[in-house]
């Protein structure tokens, strides 16, 4: 009985509710960036773009470090993470301020970012790393202030592109922050004898390159990265 009647009296305060919120004014609403549709002739489609500016991007006219953030159709999961932790280390004065640019991958991640698909197929990597290259890098330089430095931060199919992009394009990003980019089995050992063969031909000592593993990683992993 005593579990009755709280339950009731709990209703009762929740139906007394809404006529005093219904009676505040609406405020203005939060946001956390914008929406920007950038159209590939590469890709030969259009991609969806998630764009946070620092707050103190219109009150100066310094340039900023970009982010790059893959798997951004994940909002809560990685697009906005990267916002908070770049907001407050900026705010803490621990790194400068940055732009960041989250990307939509959705269902073409695989295709978009893998060397080899899960049956190992040829993907579209080549094509996705031309796209970022030729036409997402000049397009956020056109469209923005930003600094030459340029990060890219990517789990899983994602952190899988960035080691690829470290060996292809090894000046395309300073830094690089990968989470698991050889959990899929098809693609990593052509991801480690690219960047293997990468390494004996570039200089890579001013390139930040951070990677966190779960229990799959293996010596071979750890020997090619070392």
């Amino acid at each position: 009985m005593i579990k009755l009647i709280n339950v009731f009296a709990f209703v009762v305060f929740l139906m007394m509710i809404p006529s005093k919120l219904h009676s505040q004014k609406d405020q203005v609403d939060i946001t956390f960036g914008k929406y920007r549709i950038i159209h590939s002739l590469i890709l030969d489609e259009d991609r969806m773009l998630y764009i946070h500016l620092p707050e103190s991007y219109e009150l100066c006219d310094e340039d900023y470090p970009v982010v790059f953030q893959l798997y951004s159709h994940f909002l809560y999961d990685y697009y906005l993470p990267a916002v908070r932790v770049t907001n407050l280390m900026g705010k803490a004065g621990e790194t400068p301020e940055m732009i960041v640019v989250g990307i939509e991958n959705g269902k073409f991640r695989y295709r978009d970012l893998l060397p080899e698909d899960h049956w190992g197929s040829k993907s579209g990597i080549d094509n996705f790393l031309r796209f970022f290259e030729e036409e997402l890098i000049p397009f956020i330089e056109a469209n923005y202030r930003v600094h030459n430095y340029r990060i890219l931060s990517g789990p899983q199919a994602g952190a899988a592109f960035g080691i690829y992009a470290l060996s292809e394009r090894p000046d395309l990003f300073n830094a690089l922050f990968l989470g698991n980019p050889f959990w899929i089995a098809s693609s990593r050992e052509t991801l480690l004898k690219n960047f293997s063969e990468a390494v004996q031909k570039n200089d890579y000592s001013n390139r930040l390159l951070m990677i966190t593993y779960e229990d799959y990683s293996d010596p071979g992993e750890e020997e090619a990265l070392a």
